[in-house]
C-alpha cells in the first residue's frame, strides 16, 4: 500500500480511503434519500407527516455526517485556509449544511403547524414551498457531490 500527498497532507492507506469514500457515499444517499419521503402537499396536510418526519431525520443524519467529516479533516490538519481546495470544500459543503439545517427546521415547523391545524388542505401552498426548497437543496447537493467527490483533481 502506498501513500501520497494531497494538499500537503499524507493520505491514509487504501483501506482507510475506501472506508472514507463509502462514508461519503452513505452521506450522499442520506442527502438524496431525505427528499424521497416528501409527499404531495395536500396528502401531507390531510394524511399525515410520516414523509416529513423521515425526510427531516435523514437530513439530520446527513448534517451529522457532515459534522463528523469536518472534524475529521480538521484533526488531520485540513483547515479552511490550508489550500484553495480546502477553502472551497468547507465553503460549499458548509453552506449546503446550513441550508439543509434550515430545511429541517422548516419541515419540523410545518409538521407542527399541520398538527395544530394552522394549515388546512386548501392552504397547502406553504407546505409545497417547503417541499420545493427541500428538493432544490437536494439538486444542489448532487452538483456539489459530483464536483468535490467524484471529479478527480486536475
Amino acid at each position: 500500500m502506498t501513500a501520497g500527498v494531497v494538499d500537503g497532507l499524507e493520505t491514509v492507506e487504501v483501506a482507510e480511503q475506501q472506508h472514507a469514500f463509502a462514508a461519503r457515499c452513505l452521506g450522499f444517499v442520506a442527502g438524496i434519500g431525505k427528499a424521497c419521503p416528501i409527499q404531495e402537499p395536500r396528502q401531507r396536510v390531510v394524511g399525515g407527516n410520516v414523509g416529513q418526519l423521515l425526510g427531516s431525520s435523514l437530513g439530520g443524519l446527513f448534517v451529522a455526517g457532515q459534522i463528523y467529516e469536518f472534524t475529521t479533516f480538521y484533526r488531520e490538519g485540513l483547515g479552511f485556509t490550508t489550500s484553495l481546495f480546502s477553502s472551497s470544500f468547507f465553503t460549499l459543503t458548509g453552506f449546503h449544511g446550513v441550508h439543509v439545517s434550515i430545511g429541517i427546521i422548516m419541515l419540523v415547523a410545518t409538521i407542527g403547524m399541520i398538527q395544530k391545524e394552522k394549515i388546512s388542505g386548501d392552504k397547502a401552498e406553504a407546505v409545497e414551498m417547503v417541499g420545493l426548497y427541500w428538493h432544490f437543496v437536494d439538486i444542489v447537493w448532487i452538483f456539489i457531490f459530483t464536483v468535490i467527490y467524484l471529479i478527480p483533481p486536475a
